[in-house]
């Protein structure tokens, strides 16, 4: 299925900051509340890596119209995560989303 991701739930990281001075955050769920369904970052890299799942971000009022697809990263010696194709456009982002 090609899901819309809608929300997300995030883990914040203390006392570590970004140069912008803002706190390390990471995605921990992905989730569409009105499509009934919330999956661990786990899970939706599995259902990616499998085929079972797509995953997209499209932000309401965003000018561009389009959608953002969802990729899997695998950094060398780190944890798989997701991210959005890198664009320009940062109302698409995961952490730019709702949380839930």
């Amino acid at each position: 299925m090609d899901l819309k991701i809608t929300h997300v739930r995030i883990e914040t990281f203390g006392g570590g900051l970004l140069r912008s001075g803002s706190e390390l955050e990471r995605v921990t769920h992905v989730a569409n509340p009105d499509g009934g369904w919330i999956y661990t970052k786990e899970d939706a890299i599995n259902r990616i890596n499998l085929g079972i799942d797509t995953f997209y971000t499209h932000p309401d009022g965003l000018l561009a119209g389009g959608r953002t697809d969802v990729e899997v990263v695998n950094p060398q010696g780190r944890a798989a995560y997701l991210r959005t194709n890198p664009n320009n456009e940062k109302a698409d982002n995961l952490l730019s989303l709702p949380r839930c």
